[in-house]
């Protein structure tokens, strides 16, 4: 066993793997080989491995511990977040004072979106073992999460002193202070991580964002190439990054595709004259839900479903790779007042749906995809939103999809709700809903670029971190002329920016 440790602690995980594998089979009860057989598939990316190794080793034992995070593990691998919960619990009952217990129940916690839990479960493991410089840098990023900064700054202070020759903690420091909107001392600690580490995990890709904050475009595109975690090029492993179309004018079939979330898809898809004009013959391929609007919008071109298998092509290049490749500026964005249009025929049937008696149709979106990132920055419950339902003479239609509908209790008394989401199949469907309403009020949501794209008028509730395409102490955004922004002041401060809002659409002509 000690050679099969060796090659593990030597990265060599393949090798140790094999070895585990030859001992169990020669004692096939060993609970400790099974253990350590699962921690080596877990790094070969292995979770029903592990899983299987994990339950057949608590089959045997049943009160070991660490069979019990191995499974946890494993299951949180697996998108099987509560059973993980229950699991890693199951190893604390058996072993409460284990910090490593507490460290991977907060991993679960922050998958599962109860962030205030994970801070105080990486606060028993930091206790546990003051010393583990892991355990410091962690609860100074969970801290970050929930908006406490300056406690956040003082734990990853402490890993930086613990661990100065590594890059995470410059670069943990450098996110905190992005979040702080301190993005000129942010790119200083990026550099500082990039200096020890020239790969460090999206420091170049969040260096970018700083830059594009701040509406510095010529320093922000060229770094914006780093844009996607680990180190693959945005083309992930979708296309051949040696056929990138470096904007020649060019006869090949050029593939221009999405990469991140819808609301991006949108956003960049505003390009395609512009490429056109260099590469005639061209595919775009988009998210499924996407494919009936810009179908409609651009009949001559093939668009493809990102569902499907990639097209047949010469040449690729990501949508969001274009705003670099053409040089773009706050100046130069192309087609600010709009640039999709909604099917006429939809749009007439939702015109007969809603009602016509004067008052104004406002549109509703509270809250956004839960699986990203920073949903819980960038959305808010509807009980935070409802007090702009209180508004006198409005209708509001939500426009919201994946949450439960509020049921009449939850409405202020009087007020015109109508949620048709049954009825939005895709963005064809929501784009000729959108055209009939007098604004949309929406979150940071795929929704919002939808309205700008449109050129329906917005009003954008947007976090006080908010995503780059936002910039900073601005009230409107130059990729979008149809939208007003409130922002947040401070941290999870939604009812000031509802109230300011709500103000405003008292003052709708």
């Amino acid at each position: 066993m000690e050679k099969a440790a060796g090659l593990y602690n030597a990265g060599r995980h393949g090798e140790a793997a094999a070895i585990y594998r030859d001992l169990l089979i020669r004692d096939p009860a060993n609970v400790q080989i099974m253990h350590y057989l699962a921690l080596v598939a877990m790094h070969l990316d292995q979770a029903p491995v592990v899983l299987s190794l994990a339950e057949a080793g608590l089959r045997i034992r049943p009160g070991m511990a660490l069979l019990h995070q191995d499974r946890a593990t494993a299951l949180r691998r697996l998108g099987r977040r509560q059973e993980a919960l229950e699991a890693i619990e199951k190893a604390l009952e058996i072993s409460p004072a284990t910090a490593d217990f507490y460290d991977t129940r907060a991993t679960i916690l922050r998958d599962l979106r109860q962030h205030d839990k994970a801070v105080e479960s990486m606060r028993k493991a930091a206790d546990i073992d003051p010393q583990n410089a892991s355990y410091a840098n962690n609860l100074g990023i969970a801290l970050g999460r929930i908006g406490r900064f300056e406690e956040a700054l003082s734990w990853i202070g402490r890993y930086i002193a613990l661990k100065p020759g590594l890059a995470a903690g410059y670069l943990n420091k450098a996110n905190i202070l992005k979040s702080l909107n301190r993005h000129d001392d942010a790119i200083a600690w990026y550099d500082k991580a990039l200096a020890i580490d020239a790969h460090a995990f999206m420091g170049k890709g969040n260096k970018a964002f700083c830059h594009l904050v701040m509406g510095d475009f010529e320093k922000g595109w060229p770094l914006f190439e780093h844009r996607r975690p680990g180190a693959l090029p945005p083309e992930g492993k979708r296309f051949d990054a040696s056929r990138r179309w470096k904007g020649e004018a060019t006869q090949a079939r050029l593939v221009l595709y999405n990469e991140q979330g819808l609301g991006d898809t949108v956003q960049f898809c505003r390009y395609v004259p512009l490429v056109r004009a260099r590469a005639p013959n061209l595919v775009l391929q988009a998210q499924e839900p996407l494919v009936p609007l810009l179908a409609r919008q651009w009949p001559e071109l093939e668009i493809a479903s990102d569902a499907a298998a990639p097209p047949d092509y010469g040449l690729q290049c990501p949508l969001m790779s274009l705003p670099g490749l053409f040089k773009t500026d706050a100046a130069s964005i192309p087609s600010p007042s709009g640039y999709l249009q909604p099917d006429p025929a939809k749009a007439e049937a939702w015109r007969a749906r809603l009602p016509r008696d004067g008052r104004k149709k406002i549109g509703a979106v509270w809250a956004g995809n839960p699986e990203h990132q920073k949903d819980h920055l960038r959305s808010m419950s509807f009980a935070q939103f409802a007090p702009l339902l209180a508004v006198p003479d409005v209708h509001f239609v939500s426009l919201q999809k994946g949450e439960p509908r509020p049921d009449a209790s939850a409405l202020p008394p009087g007020a015109s709700f109508f949620a048709p989401a049954d009825d939005l199949n895709d963005f064809s469907d929501s784009a000729a809903l959108l055209a009939n309403l007098d604004l949309l009020i929406a979150v940071d949501t795929a929704m919002l670029h939808l309205a700008g794209a449109l050129g329906v008028p917005a009003f954008g509730l947007i976090p006080t971190d908010p995503d780059w395409r936002w910039m900073l102490n601005r009230t409107g955004t130059p990729w979008y002329d149809s939208l007003r922004l409130f922002r947040q002041s401070r941290h999870d401060d939604w009812p000031s920016v509802i109230a300011e809002t709500r103000e405003a659409l008292k003052k709708l002509p």
